[in-house]
């Protein structure tokens, strides 16, 4: 009798252990080691600057003091003599077709930097300031009342930049890729005018691809090399005997494996030392190597 309570305790001795460390193992695999699928990316190389943009773009101001009462809306398509606002009883036509906005910095009148000879950058840089006359009702005698921005033409931008930044000669109609902070991918960009003033290049460019948003005054990064890399998000860094890594997941077995960061962006650092996307651990705090997770 007492050999059969003593094999029934260590049967239920032994299921107890069977099921704690099956329940231990089910919530330290689902609920506390964490993976993801690491995904691919872009380090960019090149150099920052700042752009002048500029455009076919037309200033509508008031011939006279006194309220104004607008007659178009932000992002309005319109025709040439089509009513933008009237003052005094009297319609404003519209000189010219394009897209009305509200929104302008005084540098409009600016145009071609090639074509003026009052245009300085630096001073430029530091005058800069956005405007919106959309929430104004009174209006002086040469107040800007809004904008018409040529749709069918595209805008350019002008680069001041060291020709040392450059380890080839540029030349007229080469494509250069510059990064908006903005936009995702690189953007293409064709070199249409370029000359040398001391050790600057003076250089406009016509977009081939256009931004979603840019600002008269645009931060810009010049990508002189694109190479191709992981995502590692931040979080998943560790280290395993003395070496910097991850850990990787195949078939539901843990490995370290070391790597080497070329760069970061935001809560991701950028390594090359991968070949292709990995399942890794997101959270190496409760993860060992050799370890089974699945």
């Amino acid at each position: 009798m007492k050999v059969n309570k003593v094999f029934q305790f260590v049967i239920f001795l032994f299921l107890l252990i069977f099921l704690v460390n099956s329940a231990y193992n089910y919530i330290l695999n689902n609920f506390i080691i964490k993976t993801e699928v690491i995904k691919e990316g872009l380090l960019l190389k090149g150099y920052d600057t700042q752009a002048f943009i500029f455009g076919n773009e037309t200033l509508i101001k008031a011939e006279s003091n006194g309220p104004v009462t607008l007659l178009v809306t932000e992002g309005q398509r319109i025709s040439k003599r089509y009513p933008i606002a009237s003052s005094a009883g009297q319609n404003i036509l519209s000189p010219v077709s394009g897209v009305v906005t509200f929104k302008y910095d005084k540098l409009e009148e600016y145009g071609d930097p090639y074509e003026s000879t009052t245009f300085n950058f630096e001073e430029v840089k530091l005058n800069y300031s956005q405007e919106d006359s959309s929430a104004k009702k009174d209006f002086l005698k040469g107040d800007v009342i809004l904008k018409i921005q040529d749709n069918l033409v595209k805008p350019k931008l002008y680069l001041e930049l060291p020709i040392s930044n450059f380890k080839e000669p540029l030349q007229i109609n080469q494509v250069l890729s510059l990064k908006f902070p903005e936009e995702e991918k690189p953007l293409r960009l064709m070199i249409t005018k370029l000359k040398g003033l001391g050790q600057n290049a003076l250089i406009i460019l016509e977009f081939l691809d256009m931004p979603e948003k840019y600002n008269r005054i645009q931060d810009v990064k010049i990508i002189s090399e694109q190479i191709k890399t992981f995502m590692i998000p931040k979080k998943s860094l560790t280290t395993f005997n003395g070496k910097e890594g991850i850990y990787t997941v195949v078939k539901g077995l843990i490995n370290f494996k070391e790597i080497s960061i070329i760069g970061e962006e935001e809560e991701y650092y950028l390594t090359d030392s991968l070949s292709t996307t990995t399942e890794i651990v997101s959270n190496p705090r409760f993860a060992s190597e050799g370890k089974y997770i699945r």
